[in-house]
This record gives C-alpha cells, structure tokens and sequence, in this order.
C-alpha cells in the first residue's frame, strides 16, 4: 500500500493487459480505514484519488496501468473523497443504466 503524495486532486487509471485472477484497485476509505473499495480498472477507467491509501490486488500474467494525474498546484483540490464508484466517462453507461 502506498500514496501519491505528489498529486494535488484525484486521478483516472485503467489497466490493460492478459491478466486473471484479480488485478483491481484497492482504495482504502477516508472516513473508515477498515472500508476497502475494490477498483475494477481492466479495460475501463475508473476514478480514483491517489492521496488516499491504495494498492493493486495479486493477478497472474501480464498487466500494465496508466494513470493521469496532476502535479500543479494550480490545479490542486482538496482530498474529499478516495474512490467515486458512481462516476464513469461521458457517453458510458454503468451497467445499473442500460
């Protein structure tokens, strides 16, 4: 488990790769450290704020992420939340909406 201490506002990762068996951001809740938040990120982005405690459950085989973060200053919002489960990209649906 770690932090980004160098971000300033929440980031966006997804993962891709030929993996199995886990794979999922870890997010540990603000308001309640023994509330975990389990990320699925494989093929899709997900929301997340890198200020929180967060790692990457085991998988087997092959995975890369890319993470967008921001480092500015000028950007900078305040640590509210870890994890939005709700927010997905404009124009994808949650599949509670289909």
């Amino acid at each position: 488990p770690h932090i980004d201490s160098s971000d300033v506002r929440h980031q966006f990762a997804v993962s891709l790769g030929d993996f199995q068996g886990g794979g999922e951001l870890c997010v540990e809740s603000m308001e309640d450290c023994s509330k975990v938040f389990v990320v699925e990120t494989k093929n899709r982005i997900a929301w997340a704020d890198g200020r929180a405690i967060h790692w990457v459950r085991g998988y087997s085989g092959e995975r890369f992420s890319l993470i967008f973060y921001c480092t500015d200053p000028a950007c900078s919002q305040p640590l509210e939340q870890s994890c939005d489960l709700s927010w997905h990209p404009a124009g994808q649906l949650n599949s509670s909406e289909e």
